[in-house]
């Protein structure tokens, strides 16, 4: 199942602070963690992240739904 666990170190954590921001700042063209520009990592899944949560607010589904998505598409194909 989905699971609804916590983000795996190291990169999903700073992949869920960017998107985060990018919700609270309305600042999605780049992506920042914290104050600082976040710009290691295409913002793609950060934008995918942040839309799922604007779909629906709860972080621990948020941030899976994008490669749940994903995944039932690549099954589908």
């Amino acid at each position: 199942g989905l699971g609804l666990r916590q983000p795996n170190p190291p990169d999903e954590p700073r992949f869920v602070l960017a998107a985060r921001s990018m919700v609270a700042t309305g600042q999605w063209l780049l992506p920042h963690r914290g104050s600082e520009l976040y710009a290691e990592k295409p913002p793609v899944f950060m934008w995918l992240q942040a839309a799922s949560y604007e779909l629906v607010p709860h972080w621990p589904v948020a941030f899976l739904l994008p490669s749940l998505l994903a995944a039932l598409a690549t099954l589908w194909l």
